[in-house]
């Protein structure tokens, strides 16, 4: 066999390893792009997700909150409310419970504190209510919070305290239901307000943490 014989088996094996370690380059390559395509869809994807507006709500309300009240009410109710937290009154907002046509069987019209209890059904409603519809209107699950140690995430604890006083007709008592204080069927926000209504109570609940 010539020399030149033996050479070219050579060139040809040189080539076929050089093509197929191209073709395996190529491939690693692409094996990469998709690799990175698919992580960049991802990310894409997390932050569509992240980006698009939340639905449903902090403070899901249970049935007998979550209803508008559009028939006559059995019975209406005017207590005013206050909170104070470490010295600074908390504000209630007009129009809590309210949306569009819709009132809440608990609601307030105004920003002075007086709570609107005005329900088509016979049962009754804790100021425990009031905050969970509170919490709903504003999407705020710490707005929500309101028990015998904690008020809105403020505990009561390292020398803070939250007491609650009910005022009737002038008279205080300090009360420990907090949430679970029922909101009376006759109360009135004023002694004004109480003229018209000889068979209600004026009556007010002053939230306190310090």
């Amino acid at each position: 066999m010539s020399k030149s014989q033996g050479v070219k088996p050579k060139l040809a094996q040189s080539r076929k390893k050089a093509i197929l370690e191209h073709v395996e380059g190529q491939r690693r390559r692409n094996r990469i792009i998709s690799f990175s395509a698919i992580v960049l869809i991802a990310i894409v994807v997390v932050a569509v997700v992240i980006a698009l507006p939340k639905t449903g709500n902090a403070v899901p309300l249970p049935g007998y909150l979550d209803h508008c009240v559009v028939t006559s009410t059995v019975y209406h109710s005017h207590p005013a409310l206050s909170i104070t937290i470490n010295g600074s009154s908390v504000n209630i907002p007009s129009g809590v419970g309210i949306g569009g046509a819709c009132n809440h069987p608990i609601h307030t019209h105004t920003a002075d504190g007086v709570l609107h209890v005005e329900t088509d059904e016979n049962r009754d409603y804790t100021l425990g209510d009031f905050f969970l519809i509170w919490g709903n209107h504003d999407n705020d699950a710490q707005r929500a919070i309101f028990n015998s140690t904690e008020i809105f995430g403020a505990h009561a604890i390292s020398g803070h305290t939250l007491t609650m006083t009910i005022t009737i007709n002038g008279n205080p008592t300090t009360s420990s239901e907090f949430q679970n204080y029922v909101l009376p069927r006759t109360a009135c926000e004023s002694a004004s307000a109480c003229q018209s209504q000889p068979s209600f109570q004026q009556t007010s609940i002053a939230i306190v943490y310090a």
